[in-house]
């Protein structure tokens, strides 16, 4: 199958958004189809393939056009007619998108295309929910693909049939096995730290707001270091302000995609301390109300990063969390209560036993039914 995958995503931009496209179009050549990717390139100008691969840790590369970034109404609708039309791949491809602009450009257009939501299209207003409603009740629209079963839930109650909506969480490369968790023992040294790891975004309700009062009550555990990978400085700066100590907390700060990976391996053992209400990217620093919400929707990427490398997780007890994860592969923690974080960071901080078991149970389940290639399989 050819498939123009029209994305509003841009290169070098750091988005979860961006990386998710990628991986994706990655998946869709590995399991056999032809992707063609559209998407934004830098404000420096395009980005060459092997840097896109290297900066983004590709296997697997795909034909990329990048246009430059949208600036006015009138160019994000040039950029839907021409990527969608243009010579890169054959007229009958189907379109892929997240956006709604090149959504509903492919319905006047009555050109088939699939559109995939990882949060409420729409929260108010008569004029959203029509054009909604009526991009997705085009007859060449094959599918509403959503990241998790809240999210179908909330477009059934918002007037889509539910025949025409698929779930599919997010995902994650297979790690090698190089990387895969084992038990801790006594050949590493002594005063070796075990530690605890954080890898994705900084915005408001990504769990900082559970993750350093946490760090704070252990602060006796000379053993623990809480390690925080990801943000931009200005998050940094802004968290930094609220430690009682820095002691046991370290921030890396922004890295590359590509280098995640190895960041996550260095871990002993993973947090993923989603809160209620989640700002997506582009959200104010430090202001939970800015932005637009995903908590109830979310599919983390960082969930699915963490169980391919076997790694013990701590995650908030949040529904949308547990349509992946079990207390077989997880523990669990209220996503608003310090203590119960520091309680579930010191039990298995002191049972390696325990971690190797719920990280190898998390890795399996991973391979079994989250991986891209199985994702993209799902979603075609």
């Amino acid at each position: 199958m050819h498939i123009r995958y029209v994305s509003n995503s841009t290169l070098g931009s750091g988005a979860a958004n961006t990386i998710h496209v990628l991986r994706m179009c990655e998946a869709f050549a590995q399991i056999g189809h032809h992707p063609v990717l559209h998407c934004f390139h830098p404000e420096t100008g395009p980005m060459p393939a092997d840097r896109i691969a290297k900066e983004y840790g590709l296997a697997d590369m795909f034909p990329i056009v990048q246009w430059p970034r949208p600036t006015s109404t009138a160019s994000r609708l040039a950029y839907a007619s021409r990527a969608t039309s243009d010579r890169s791949a054959p007229e009958s491809a189907i379109i892929y998108t997240r956006d709604l602009v090149v959504a509903a450009w492919a319905r006047a257009a009555g050109r088939r295309f699939t559109l995939e939501s990882h949060a409420a299209a729409f929260r108010s207003g008569i004029a959203h929910r029509a054009l909604f409603r009526w991009i997705c009740s085009g007859r060449t629209m094959q599918r509403l693909v959503v990241v998790s079963r809240a999210l179908k839930d909330w477009y059934v109650d918002n007037g889509v049939a539910a025949s025409r909506i698929v779930v599919a969480p997010d995902g994650a490369p297979r790690a090698e096995p190089s990387s895969q968790a084992a038990p801790r023992d006594d050949s590493r040294a002594a005063a070796a730290r075990i530690v605890v790891g954080y890898a994705g975004s900084l915005n408001p309700g990504k769990g900082m707001e559970v993750v350093l009062p946490a760090a704070a009550l252990l602060g006796h555990r000379s053993d623990l270091l809480f390690r925080i990978v990801g943000g931009s400085p200005e998050q940094v700066a802004h968290w930094r302000k609220g430690l009682r100590t820095e002691a046991n907390v370290e921030f890396v700060g922004h890295v590359a995609p590509g280098r995640v990976a190895a960041m996550i391996r260095d871990f002993d053992l993973c947090l993923l301390p989603n809160q209620n209400h989640v700002v997506g990217h582009g959200g104010a620093i430090g202001d939970a109300s800015s932005g637009r919400d995903i908590g109830s929707f979310t599919s983390p990427l960082k969930l699915f990063e963490y169980m391919s490398h076997g790694r013990a997780i701590i995650a908030s007890d949040l529904p949308v969390l547990r349509e992946v994860i079990d207390e077989r592969c997880a523990v669990f923690a209220p996503p608003d209560d310090p203590s119960a974080w520091a309680g579930a960071v010191e039990r298995l901080a002191d049972d390696p036993g325990a971690r190797a078991t719920i990280g190898r149970r998390a890795r399996d389940l991973l391979e079994t039914r989250y991986t891209w290639q199985a994702r993209a399989s799902h979603v075609v």
